[in-house]
């Protein structure tokens, strides 16, 4: 029972392992869904006069870009993947909104949209790059 314990904490290591990755880049398949990991970067003049690591939202025209807001997916016409952005955090000046967002694979291509910003064209093996979106001026 013990060695039937160890075997299966040691796989459930190897499966979170697996599923995290170590590059930040897509890995993960199951049952005809891929993982993508990506961010919405903003970029204001505000978040230069934030200290690094502080929460963040979008203010005045971007308010729009906050937790929750939604990321979806769509490939062919149809939505095949809804996430939401996750809390900012203020990096290198910006304000950079992790997501994760699982759709469906065997598509040519897919339009990933943020908040009703118009959606950004990535072919299917673009994903396994991650989502990278930019907002604002640099």
């Amino acid at each position: 029972m013990k060695n039937q314990i160890v075997a299966l904490a040691t796989l459930g290591v190897l499966a979170a392992a697996t599923l995290t990755g170590c590059s930040g880049a897509a890995s993960a398949t199951f049952d005809g869904m891929v993982t993508v990991p990506g961010d919405m970067t903003l970029y204001d003049d505000l978040y230069d006069y934030m200290d690094e690591g502080d929460s963040c939202l979008g203010v005045d025209g971007y308010d729009d870009m906050e937790p929750g807001a939604q990321v979806k997916a769509t490939a062919d016409g149809n939505t095949v993947g809804i996430s939401e952005l996750l809390i900012g955090e203020v990096t290198d000046g910006a304000c950079v909104f992790p997501f994760i967002i699982e759709v469906e694979e065997g598509h040519k291509f897919y339009d990933i949209e943020v908040a009703r910003r118009g959606a950004i064209a990535y072919a299917e093996d673009e994903l396994s790059d991650g989502i990278y979106l930019t907002l604002g001026d640099d």
